[in-house]
C-alpha cells in the first residue's frame, strides 16, 4: 500500500533503483566480487549496529504531553535531578524569570520529533488528532530574543499550522488563584502571547475558560465536527 506519510522514502527508492539499473548489477558495490561480497561480515556488523543505535533511543520514547520524547531531553532531565541536592520547592513563576535559549532549541526539537512520530502519520491516514499542548507553548518562553519580530516569524513558519486552534482565556486573577503556578502578571503575559496567534493561525478561536463548561465543550465539539465534515464527502462521514 502507498503511505502518504513517506513520500521521500519512495522517491529515494525510485532513484536508487534507476541508478542501479543504469549502472548494472555486475559492477560496483553489488558485483559478485565487489566490496559488499568481499567484506560481508563488516557490512552485516554495521547493519546490526545501525539497528541497535536506532532501536535503543526509540524504545525509550514515552507518549504523553509532558514526558519528553527526545532521548537527550530525558537524559538532561535525569542529570539535573541527580545533581540537584536542594529540596524541591514549587516556585510561582513571574515575569522576571529567564531561561537559556538552548533550552528552547531542545524543546523545539523534541516537539518536532513528537509531531513526526505521533501526529503526522495519523494525519496522513485521515485521522483527527487533538492535542492539548502544541508547539505554541514556545511563544511564552521567557527569553528576550523570542520577542524579536524576525524570530517570531521564523518560528511560526517552522511550525505546521493546525486546522483549528483553541485558546482558553479567562480573568488572569482567576487563573492564578485556580492553578497557583504563575503570578497575575505572568498569566497576563502568556495570554497575550497566545492571543498573538490570531495573526498566524487562520482558524484561531478564543473560548471562555470561566464560563459554563458544558456549553464551551459543546461549542468546541461543534466547530471540530463542522471542520471535519467540510473535508469529507457525505458518504464517508
Amino acid at each position: 500500500s502507498f503511505q502518504l506519510c513517506r513520500p521521500l522514502h519512495y522517491l529515494v527508492y525510485f532513484f536508487a533503483g534507476c541508478a542501479v539499473g543504469a549502472y548494472g548489477l555486475d559492477r560496483g558495490l553489488l558485483a559478485s566480487d565487489g566490496a559488499l561480497a568481499r567484506n560481508w561480515a563488516r557490512w552485516l556488523a554495521g547493519s546490526v549496529a545501525g539497528f541497535v543505535l536506532w532501536a535503543l533511543p526509540t524504545s525509550q520514547m514515552v507518549d504523553g504531553a509532558q514526558a519528553p520524547l527526545l532521548p537527550t531531553r530525558r537524559l538532561s532531565q535525569q542529570i539535573r535531578k541527580r545533581l540537584s541536592t536542594a529540596p524541591k520547592v514549587k516556585v510561582v513563576k513571574d515575569v522576571t524569570r529567564r531561561q537559556r535559549l538552548r533550552g528552547l532549541v531542545h524543546i523545539m526539537a523534541d516537539k518536532w520529533l513528537r509531531y513526526i512520530v505521533y501526529v503526522r502519520p495519523r494525519l496522513a491516514r485521515g485521522e483527527v488528532v487533538v492535542l492539548d499542548r502544541y508547539f505554541y507553548d514556545l511563544r511564552t518562553f521567557p527569553h528576550p530574543l523570542i520577542k524579536r519580530p524576525w524570530v517570531e516569524a521564523l518560528v511560526m513558519r517552522l511550525i505546521p499550522e493546525p486546522a483549528l486552534a483553541f485558546c482558553l482565556v479567562a480573568d488572569p486573577a482567576l487563573i492564578t488563584a485556580r492553578k497557583n503556578e504563575l503570578t497575575v502578571a505572568e498569566t497576563e503575559r502568556q495570554i497575550a502571547c497566545y492571543r498573538g496567534l490570531s495573526r498566524w493561525v487562520r482558524n484561531f478561536r478564543e473560548m471562555p475558560a470561566d464560563g459554563d463548561r458544558t456549553a464551551v465543550i459543546d461549542r468546541m465539539a461543534e466547530l471540530v465536527l463542522a471542520l471535519y465534515t467540510s473535508h469529507r464527502s457525505p458518504e464517508r462521514v
